[in-house]
């Protein structure tokens, strides 16, 4: 099934809503992820309940709108010498271990938003002017952050990918910072007015969380030993590459970094993991660049194809 990915065929994109529809049913038969009443939306309220279908069907459907973004993303920035669809699968893999891929909450919907700051960042020039897509970076950015405060974190990471691409302009910087204080305002006025709490317990529901954290330790040496190799691949087909496509990589590194410490972050003080699925976001890059150099190939394939048995088998060994 990889090497269908892998390849130049667009019509595996029509193969996603079953690889997602798969997991949701599998997951409704086990109770692996227990679906909460209400859904944690941010600054725009932690109380929000839904219909079942709807939260049935809005979780699948931006995993699928995520992982088509991310295989267009990479595609269009020519990071290889031809298009790949297997960034799509990767993101789906992974972020399936995590209770955002079956319920939608906000952190799920700021992948969406981050994606599309990385659009933004993308579209820079070294010497072209950049104050249109700053300003629309900072304004994702800050979206995203409304739906999950915690990403307040991440704007001097922001900033500092915008500065890996372009030199430091003393009015993008200010674009940057309006666009992303735009969203917040408004955010804070309605949670000001709605006299909302923010929870920053992100799963509001008996979910067996030593359960999630085992899965997660068991995992994590697959995810370590994939993102090491990938790293190697990057290296290796970094000599062939422009230098453009270098500092975008770098883009990914710094935003990888910031991942990092909001996954580590979550898991010390809340003992939770779903932030750790940010992180999926850079390694679906660094992985399909993996698995397109044949010496790291077979390897990176393995590691896959273990992580996708492991993230379907799990549903029926603790069922």
């Amino acid at each position: 099934m990889l090497k269908w990915f892998i390849g130049n065929r667009p019509i595996v994109l029509l193969l996603l809503p079953v690889v997602i529809g798969v997991f949701v049913l599998l997951n409704l038969w086990s109770n692996y992820y227990e679906y909460s009443e209400f859904t944690n939306l941010g600054l725009w309220g932690d109380k929000f309940s839904f219909p079942s279908w709807v939260t049935l069907l809005m979780a699948p459907s931006f995993v699928l709108i995520n992982a088509i973004f991310l295989t267009n993303l990479f595609n269009k920035n020519s990071f290889i010498d031809r298009n790949t669809y297997i960034t799509s699968l990767v993101y789906i893999t992974y972020f399936s271990f995590y209770h955002g891929f079956y319920q939608l909450d906000g952190l799920a919907i700021s992948h969406t938003l981050l994606i599309l700051t990385l659009f933004e960042v993308f579209k820079l020039q070294a010497n072209e002017d950049g104050k249109k897509a700053v300003f629309n970076a900072g304004f994702f950015a800050g979206l995203a952050m409304t739906f999950h405060p915690a990403l307040l974190l991440m704007l001097p990471f922001l900033i500092t990918m915008v500065w890996v691409i372009r030199p430091f302009v003393i009015r993008e910087l200010f674009l940057l910072l309006i666009g992303f204080l735009v969203p917040l305002l408004y955010a804070y006025t309605y949670y000001w007015f709605s006299d909302n709490e923010i929870s920053m317990r992100l799963i509001q529901v008996s979910t067996d969380f030593t359960k999630l954290r085992t899965d997660f330790l068991v995992t994590a040496s697959l995810f370590i030993f994939t993102i090491l190799l990938s790293l190697l691949a990057v290296n290796k087909q970094s000599q062939k590459t422009s230098i453009r496509a270098k500092r975008l990589m770098r883009v990914l590194l710094v935003f990888t970094i910031c991942c990092i410490l909001l996954g580590s972050l979550d898991y010390i003080f809340f003992g939770q993991i779903e932030r750790f699925s940010l992180l999926f976001i850079p390694v679906s890059f660094f992985l399909t660049f993996g698995l397109q150099i044949k010496s790291y190939q077979w390897l990176n394939s393995a590691l896959l194809y273990l992580i996708l048995a492991y993230s379907i088998g799990k549903l029926f060994l603790w069922n």
